[in-house]
C-alpha cells in the first residue's frame, strides 16, 4: 500500500513540466544615495533573509536571466497578513541582465504598513512553457500612514449655482447709442443737401437701374432687421444664415447701384 502511495507521488511530480526559464546571479541589495548599504544573494534553490530598508532606500534586485528574454519578468511583492499585492516590473536588457526597484514609490500605501513582504521573482513568456515563480526574500519597508480607504455611500447634496442669464444694456445706453445714430443720418442728409443732392432724381435713379438701388435698400433694411432680432433674442445662427444670404445680394445690387450714380455724377445730374 505504501509503495503504491510513494509510486503515485513520483508520477505527480513526473508530470509536473519544468520550467523553461532560469536566471543566476541574483542580489538583493539595499541602496540609497550614499551607496550600498547591504546585500544578500538568493537563487532558485535559497532566498535571502529578511531585508530591512530605511526611509530614502531602496531594495534592488539585480538577476541575469538565462536562455533569452522573457516576455515577462516582474517582482511580486505581497502581503501575508493582509493578502494584498502588487506587481513591480523588472527591466531586462537584451544580454539578459534586469533589475528592479521596491521603495515607497513602487509599492502602494496600503503595502506599507511595517510589516515584512514577501518577494518572488516572476518570469514568463507565451506557449505552453511552464513559468518560473522562486521566492526572493522578505523586504520591510518603512511604514506610512495610510488614507482610509473610500467607501462608497450617500454622498452630501450637491447645490450647483448656476451663471446668471446676461443681461441686456441699460436703457439710458440704448437711447444714447440710439440718438448718436440718428445725429448721424441727420448729418448725412444735411451733408447731401449742401452738396447739392436733388430729391427728384430718386425716381430717375430708380428707374435707371431699379435692381440695384431697390435690391441695395431692400437688403440692407432686411440686413439691419436681422440684427435687430438678433439682439431680441434670435440665435447668432439665424443671423449668420440671413447674413449668408443677404451678403452676395447686397454686393450685386451695391455694385449696380454705383455703377448709376457714377454714371449720373459725370453727366453733372447729381
Amino acid at each position: 500500500m505504501r509503495l503504491s502511495i510513494v509510486a503515485v507521488v513520483a508520477a505527480a511530480i513526473a508530470a509536473v513540466p519544468a520550467a523553461a526559464w532560469s536566471f543566476k546571479d541574483g542580489s538583493i541589495a539595499v541602496v540609497e544615495r550614499a551607496g550600498t548599504l547591504s546585500t544578500a544573494e538568493f537563487s532558485a534553490a535559497s532566498a535571502a533573509g529578511v531585508i530591512r530598508v530605511p526611509t530614502g532606500a531602496t531594495a534592488r534586485v539585480k538577476f541575469d536571466v538565462v536562455g533569452g528574454v522573457p516576455h515577462q519578468a516582474f517582482v511580486l511583492v505581497s502581503d501575508a497578513v493582509s493578502g494584498l499585492q502588487t506587481v513591480v516590473v523588472a527591466d531586462v536588457r537584451g544580454n539578459g541582465r534586469a533589475r528592479a526597484d521596491i521603495d515607497a514609490k513602487t509599492v502602494p500605501a496600503p503595502l506599507l504598513t511595517g510589516r515584512p513582504l514577501n518577494v518572488e521573482l516572476v518570469l514568463a513568456s507565451f506557449g505552453a512553457d511552464a513559468p518560473l515563480r522562486v521566492p526572493v526574500g522578505s523586504v520591510v519597508l518603512p511604514a506610512v500612514d495610510s488614507p482610509a480607504p473610500v467607501r462608497y455611500a450617500a454622498q452630501p447634496e450637491i447645490h450647483h449655482t448656476f451663471r446668471p442669464a446676461p443681461r441686456t444694456a441699460p436703457r439710458s445706453i440704448t437711447l444714447l447709442f440710439c440718438a448718436a445714430v440718428g445725429a448721424a443720418l441727420l448729418g448725412l442728409f444735411v451733408s447731401w443737401a449742401a452738396l447739392g443732392l436733388a430729391p427728384n432724381n430718386l425716381a430717375a435713379a430708380a428707374k435707371a437701374s431699379p435692381f440695384g438701388h431697390l435690391g441695395f435698400l431692400s437688403a440692407l433694411v432686411l440686413l439691419e432687421s436681422a440684427f435687430f432680432r438678433f439682439y431680441v433674442g434670435d440665435s447668432v445662427f439665424k443671423l449668420l444664415g440671413s447674413t449668408c444670404v443677404l451678403a452676395p445680394i447686397l454686393f450685386v445690387c451695391g455694385s449696380r447701384a454705383l455703377r448709376e450714380v457714377r454714371t449720373r455724377r459725370l453727366a453733372g445730374l447729381w
